[in-house]
């Protein structure tokens, strides 16, 4: 009967302990993750250093990207509306949910990330591969439709943006 209750107390403790320790390294993890997030969220400010839209057009200067960070370790990248030369509508890009790796990098293709709104019309959601890097106070990505088509029309769309917070 001792026996038994000195096994199934180191029984016990043994459990405690690795309990303990998942539980320690879970926070840590947690901790770590977020603190990254943290020192990543803000306003990038820079430029789209190549826009082809069916055809190559002029970088567009000052231009923000917004990053914000999810409690679950993914970033959100936002550029609000602008227009591309002589073009009648805006384009937004709005890319949640984009894991990155533990080097800053990010290749992923995201739902619904590129918004074109013209006049009258309800705005037109496209998906889009992204791929870059953030690492320190620099971000720098490119934002490419993936089969896209617009009243049946067939089109492509490229950005690069590269910006400093």
């Amino acid at each position: 009967m001792i026996k038994k209750k000195v096994i199934l107390s180191i029984t016990l403790l043994g459990i405690a302990v690795l309990l303990s320790n998942v539980s320690a390294n879970t926070a840590m993890s947690l901790f770590t993750m977020t603190s990254i997030n943290e020192n990543i969220e803000g306003i990038y400010n820079g430029s789209l250093t190549r826009v082809y839209m069916n055809g190559e057009k002029k970088p567009v200067p000052n231009i923000g990207t917004e990053v914000t960070a999810n409690a679950d370790g993914t970033i959100n990248l936002y550029i609000a509306p602008f227009k591309i030369g002589k073009m009648p509508g805006k384009i937004s890009i709005d890319a949640k949910n984009i894991s990155v790796d533990s080097n800053g990098s990010f290749n992923m293709t995201v739902s619904e990330t590129v918004i074109l709104t013209l006049p009258i019309f309800t705005p037109a959601l496209f998906n889009a591969q992204i791929s870059g890097t953030i690492s320190g106070d620099r971000l720098t990505y490119s934002v490419a439709t993936i089969d896209a088509s617009y009243l049946l029309v067939p089109f492509t769309a490229i950005v690069e943006f590269t910006g400093k917070k």
